[in-house]
């Protein structure tokens, strides 16, 4: 039987030979299902253990008409301030050991910004155990990557790839890099091209931050079944993904008193007033059964690469889901590549409003100083119910320049507009609208 092809790896790994392709090799070990060879395990290459890493050194500066602070994704605590080195900045290390001819053990640790109350174990990326079953079949066992996106395997490297950091309103949402429990790749070879398929099962578990950069929420993502197809012939690499979970949550400590006082005014005879009540505090919950499609597209042939990938959420409860896509287009010039991308994330359910005048309802009820508090409680819940809403677009323009085998230095300029009650990436944020300019310039390598 003839070894199935090694799928293609990210952007830069394909750039360079030698030293670089060997470290970006390492950073998406776990990945690829190589064939191994029929030789004893006792020889010294079956019995490597091998140590790379990468990192990014970045810094970033906001100009926006709101006093809101930029965050990457939702698993970060964000910028303090409009000025931040902690957004982009990242290092990680990991550790690959070819235990037989057929059993291999990969661990990655990335140390980066993450929200307050994130558990300990949360920098552990990957920790599991591979299992070349037959020369195209692989299983892993342990916390692996939910292989969901184009750059699943490489998401933290930002040596693997062109822009700055991968699209905000595409990959900034989704707050799980790491699965537990086991996948299963099945990898074949067509005359026409090389094929790759995924299969796993296990838990996915987060920590989000959320309403300012004090604030976070644990969810966690039980009975998890996650599936890809992806064909890759002649420099273009498609990619199919569906994941299916039952979210579990909880509402941060500090909403108690708002749901508490919404569960007083949904008790009022008041029809309209108890039922935005109702509409409110279930708004605010969230979890239940959530689905995840997608389609991706990598082109990289000559000088020009492109990548474009568009995804459908649904959550059973919330206002999280929505529709999400990017498009990016680049041309490379020696060491210089120059690259330009468009991004939109558009929510599936309309931002939540009271069904009536609580002021005009409640005063007959509460008095006119009474309809007034609770029309302020309503407000406040209003926004708080709307905050998990992801509307925003997103143009960029950026350079990156390959100064070393092992070091990209790049510049990129992102125009955001904020639509109303849709400002989820961002933290200290309102409901109102907003526009942002974001200069990014950072430095990627692979060590």
């Amino acid at each position: 039987m003839q070894p199935p092809a090694t799928p293609a790896l990210p952007y830069a790994c394909r750039r360079r030979i030698g030293a670089v392709v060997l470290a970006c090799a390492l950073a998406c070990a776990g990945s690829t299902a190589t064939a191994q060879s029929s030789e004893p395990a006792a020889t010294a290459s079956t019995q490597a253990w091998k140590l790379s890493g990468f990192g990014t050194a970045g810094v970033l500066h906001v100009d926006s008409g709101q006093p809101w602070r930029y965050a990457r994704d939702l698993t970060q605590r964000g910028a303090a301030g409009a000025t931040s080195a902690a957004v982009d900045s990242r290092v990680g290390l990991q550790l690959q050991g070819q235990l037989s001819d057929r059993l291999d053990a990969v661990a990655q640790l990335v140390v980066k910004d993450r929200p307050q109350g994130s558990s300990a174990d949360a920098p552990l990326e990957w920790a599991f155990l591979g299992w070349q079953l037959t020369p195209g079949l692989k299983l892993r066992l342990g916390r692996t990557s939910p292989d969901l996106f184009l750059l699943a395997d490489v998401r933290n490297v930002g040596f693997a790839y062109p822009w700055v950091r991968p699209s905000v309103e595409y990959y900034g949402w989704m707050p799980f890099s790491s699965m537990d429990g086991a996948d299963l790749t099945l990898q074949w070879r067509t005359d026409a091209a090389d094929w790759r398929g995924k299969l796993a099962l296990g838990r996915i578990r987060s920590t989000i931050g959320v309403i300012d950069r004090n604030e976070h929420v644990r969810v966690q993502g039980d009975d998890t079944l996650a599936a890809t197809l992806s064909r890759d012939s002649g420099g273009l690499l498609l990619k199919a993904s569906y994941l299916r979970t039952r979210m579990i949550g909880e509402s941060p400590a500090v909403l108690a008193p708002l749901e508490q006082g919404l569960q007083g005014l949904r008790a009022l005879p008041v029809a309209p007033v108890a039922a935005d009540a109702a509409s409110l505090i279930e708004a605010m919950k969230f979890g239940g059964v959530s689905e995840y499609a997608a389609l991706g597209a990598q082109y990289e042939k000559g000088p020009w690469t492109a990548h474009a990938e568009a995804s459908r959420v649904r959550f059973s409860r919330g206002v999280s889901g929505g529709d999400r896509g990017y498009v990016s287009l680049g041309y490379r010039w020696s060491r210089v590549t120059a690259y330009a991308v468009g991004a939109r994330s558009r929510p599936d359910t309309p931002a939540l409003t009271l069904s009536t005048d609580w002021v005009a309802a409640l005063a007959p009820v509460l008095g006119p100083a009474g309809a007034q508090q609770a029309a302020a409680l309503g407000a406040t819940a209003t926004s708080v119910a709307n905050q998990p809403r992801f509307d925003q677009s997103t143009r960029s323009l950026g350079l990156r320049w390959d100064a070393l085998d092992n070091l990209a230095i790049k510049v990129q300029l992102d125009r955001t507009h904020v639509h109303p009650n849709g400002s989820i990436a961002w933290r200290n944020s309102s409901g109102l609208a907003n526009r942002a300019t974001v200069l990014s310039l950072t430095a990627d390598m692979v060590f």
